[in-house]
């Protein structure tokens, strides 16, 4: 029976984790090389419950309960003695394993270990320690107070035993657990990862834009050339990066969750001086700055368009990005027909304004427009002419 966690990682995941199991009742142990990080995690529990109070979730004596039952120490033998260990470090399966040898010498016969990993090998984890059958797959989603689904993953060595008490505890945490093969991705990255590929390949073909969700023009002024800001705290939390010092050096402030680049921050070098990460180990960092710095002034090239880049986009611009989508293998969609009644000047709003199909929205009436023009006036909309000698062009009137 599991009645003591222990959590390895106390960074975003761990800590969610921590604050979960220890809201469920279960004595916590929070385990870091490093006692900084766990007084940065006991701070981010501290605020997340916080807000379970201003919300009326929590009473101010049941946050205090809660935070009683956690324990911040950098002692990995008080982590040793708990009845389950839930390791949440970096996605390095030589860290892990490093970490699970240490463990395995000095845990209980008895105590079950299980890693949060969202891709990596159960089986290669099991195979570091002596206790293959009571190793054990729990993959929490992240924010983990609030994500309901906890994939119970079965290694090939796993005990039927094992399964059932982790399935057990995720009950007990008041979540959803589903039973996963250790196979690449588990359940729900098996199903991500090809659709984001999909979606890939489909802005390679010209199918769609990356941005089809959200008008072009809106996604010009707010969105081109910007950090997700969530992300980008995740890639901080992963590499153990103070993630409030990093995004004031990098970034201006966030505005509707993205954050876009200072503008002293104009070369690799200097993004690289204000990270504080050697080149060869900020790879996925590198990438982020080379996809997104210059996002505005390469798309700018893509399109043909010469001279200065405009923040904001003009008829100009937004009569480029539909040549280029009809030159492909696109079609016209309700997005670009209401780009193209923006750009003759028939809608009077901003098309953003105007857009039934916001991104994350859901309703009767999704995936719908009304045209501000009836069928006759379209019938006869002198923005036709246009629209056929462009097909015309390219080849589809």
């Amino acid at each position: 029976m599991i009645t003591s966690v222990a959590v390895l990682g106390s960074g975003l995941m761990g800590s969610g984790i921590a604050q979960t199991a220890a809201a469920a009742g279960f004595r916590t142990v929070v385990y870091d090389v490093v006692p900084l990080a766990l007084d940065k995690s006991l701070a981010a529990v501290a605020r997340s419950l916080a807000k379970f109070v201003e919300k009326g979730q929590y009473t101010v004596a049941q946050r205090d309960e809660v935070l009683s039952r956690l324990e911040f120490n950098p002692n990995l033998a008080a982590a040793a003695k708990a009845d389950l260990i839930i390791e949440a470090v970096t996605e390095d399966l030589a860290v892990k394993n490093e970490l699970w040898r240490s463990l395995d010498g000095i845990a209980p016969p008895s105590t079950i270990f299980a890693s949060n990993t969202s891709s990596l090998p159960i089986a290669a984890m099991a195979a570091a320690t002596r206790r293959p059958d009571r190793f054990v797959g729990l993959h929490f989603f992240n924010p983990v107070p609030l994500m309901p689904l906890v994939e119970v993953v079965r290694a090939v060595g796993t005990s039927r035993e094992t399964v059932e008490a982790a399935f057990a505890f995720a009950r007990q945490l008041s979540k959803e657990p589903v039973a996963a093969r250790d196979t690449p991705g588990f359940i729900v990255n098996l199903l991500l990862v090809p659709y984001i590929l999909d979606g890939i390949r489909a802005v390679e073909r010209g199918v769609a834009s990356t941005h089809d969700m959200t008008p072009v023009a809106a996604w010009w002024k707010n969105e081109a050339a910007t950090v997700d800001d969530y992300f980008f705290q995740l890639k901080c939390a992963a590499r153990r990066l103070d993630y409030e010092t990093v995004t004031a050096k990098l970034f201006e402030p966030a505005v509707n969750g993205r954050r876009r680049w200072r503008p002293e921050i104009d070369s690799e070098e200097v993004f690289l001086w204000h990270l504080g990460i050697p080149a060869e180990r900020a790879g996925d960092f590198l990438d982020l700055f080379r996809s997104t710095r210059f996002e505005r002034e390469a798309f700018w090239k893509f399109l043909g368009l010469s001279g200065r880049v405009y923040p904001k986009p003009t008829p100009r611009f937004v009569q480029r990005v539909l040549e280029k989508a009809n030159e492909s293998a696109s079609v016209f969609s309700v997005q670009l027909f209401q780009d193209w009644l923006a750009t003759a000047g028939v809608m009077s709003k901003d098309p953003a304004a105007d857009r039934i199909n916001l991104p994350g929205t859901i309703g009767p009436q999704n995936w719908s427009y009304v045209s501000p023009l009836s069928l006759e006036e379209l019938a006869t909309w002198p923005g036709n002419r246009g629209i056929l000698e462009l097909n015309k062009r390219t080849g589809r009137a």
